[in-house]
């Protein structure tokens, strides 16, 4: 993790998955520059973290960190850092009417240059492509969801995403409201209406979430229609104590934040109207994207990824390190890197990115097992424990014969060690 700032610095969380590593460095390089080392040793089965300053060489945006140890398996020594112009994020606004305006400028405003991409569609121009590609989708006063919008609550395929449900309290949306509330079990979702105004209530302005807002009662903003919810993790609150956000996250992954009043121009409240607007759908919805996948999906090599620019009609020129084209990514469904790397993505008429690509985790697992040997081949082999293999040896009467083989095998293992030894000294 790279922190920024006046003084910047590089944190490293270095795992000893085997044998005790002795003192050893890491060293931090952005192209061909030397940015940071430090020292790390580190116990047997045990992890350490590790900080250390770093001067980033300008115009570099992308770099490794390694550790230089001894160690035969050194594939997962290396790992690579790239800037915070990461890949764009798709943001998905489906609108039914012109009611939903505010919402789709508030969400235009916010993310716009930030490297998330909103695209407004009606319900019937949404397909099953959009909705599986988009990062965050918006659902914004829909009557009836088409055919492909259904699969949100229905289809198990969809990659994890983030979910505003903004539901209109008319009775015509009472169908598809009901059935997004008992998707998400929460049943006994009841409509309610309050004579008198009641103000969005935070919990602080001190966390994370609601940091610098100027006070916890927003007084300029009033709610008489809403929904009561019984489920969920709510971000802030009616006056009442009514849920006015809540967060729940779905066993597909999914994370929804479902309001209890509309986001769109309507009687049920003046949300729209006031400066609390924009602010507030500005928290929640990146507040729920970290909580989906911790901010960018990993790239692994030799692991196949949903292209992300499948279905959007756009295309996007990948290069190595060292400048020289790899591919494009056009109408391809998934797309690889074959091995670990620094990778430049550049789409068509916008700025270029980096991607960082590592080994895949799984690979430095090293689980030993017993090998299985089938009915056809129980004939022709023998499965020995050291006991048994010791046993077998003390009785047999050719023990030169045994010799012999034992010998072959230690000078197969010298001459192994010696080629290996040669390898790595070329």
């Amino acid at each position: 993790v790279i922190h920024g700032g006046k003084n910047p610095t590089a944190e490293m969380n270095v795992v000893a998955k085997g044998k005790k590593l002795d003192e050893s460095e890491v060293v931090l390089r952005f192209g061909t520059m030397r940015a940071g080392h430090t020292l790390v040793s580190c116990d047997q089965a045990e992890s350490v973290t590790v900080a250390m300053e770093v001067s980033f060489p300008p115009g570099e945006a992308a770099g490794s960190v390694r550790l230089r140890a001894d160690d035969p398996f050194a594939a997962d020594n290396v790992d690579y850092v790239v800037d915070d112009k990461a890949e764009g994020r798709r943001i998905l606004i489906v609108a039914e009417s012109e009611a939903s305006y505010p919402v789709v400028a508030a969400l235009k405003a916010v993310l716009s240059g930030r490297r998330l991409e909103p695209v407004v569609r009606r319900p019937s121009e949404v397909t099953f492509d959009q909705l599986d590609s988009a990062h965050v989708v918006v659902l914004s006063g829909i009557r009836e969801p088409t055919r492909a919008l259904r699969t949100i609550v229905q289809s198990t395929g969809l990659r994890k995403k983030v979910v505003l449900f903004s539901p209109a309290v008319d009775s015509v949306f009472a169908g598809w409201n009901n059935r997004v509330f008992a998707h998400l079990d929460m049943t006994g979702s009841d409509r309610v209406h309050s004579e008198r105004p009641l103000f969005p209530v935070l919990p602080d302005t001190l966390s994370l979430l609601w940091r610098r807002f100027p006070r916890t009662v927003e007084r300029d903003a009033a709610v008489y229609d809403y929904y009561r919810f019984n489920k969920g993790t709510p971000l802030l609150r009616l006056g009442n104590g009514v849920p006015l956000a809540t967060m729940i996250t779905e066993k597909r992954g999914h994370v929804w934040i479902v309001l209890a009043t509309p986001l769109e121009i309507t009687p049920a409240n003046n949300l729209c109207e006031t400066g609390f607007y924009v602010p507030f759908i500005d928290r929640v919805v990146h507040y729920a994207m970290a909580s989906v996948d911790g901010g960018q999906e990993n790239w692994y090599a030799g692991v196949a990824r949903r292209n992300p620019y499948y279905g959007s009609r756009r295309r996007a020129r990948v290069f190595r390190e060292d400048g020289s084209f790899l591919a494009q990514w056009d109408m391809q469904r998934e797309v690889m890197f074959d091995r670990p790397g620094v990778y430049r993505v550049q789409p068509t008429g916008e700025p270029s990115y980096w991607i960082p690509v590592t080994i895949d985790p799984s690979e430095t697992e090293l689980s030993y097992r017993r090998p299985s040997v089938s009915d056809a081949n129980r004939r022709m082999v023998k499965m020995l424990d050291v006991s048994q293999l010791t046993s077998l040896l003390q009785n047999r009467r050719d023990a030169w014969a045994i010799s012999l083989v034992w010998a072959a095998i230690g000078l197969l293992v010298v001459l192994e060690m010696l080629l290996w030894r040669y390898s790595i000294d070329e």
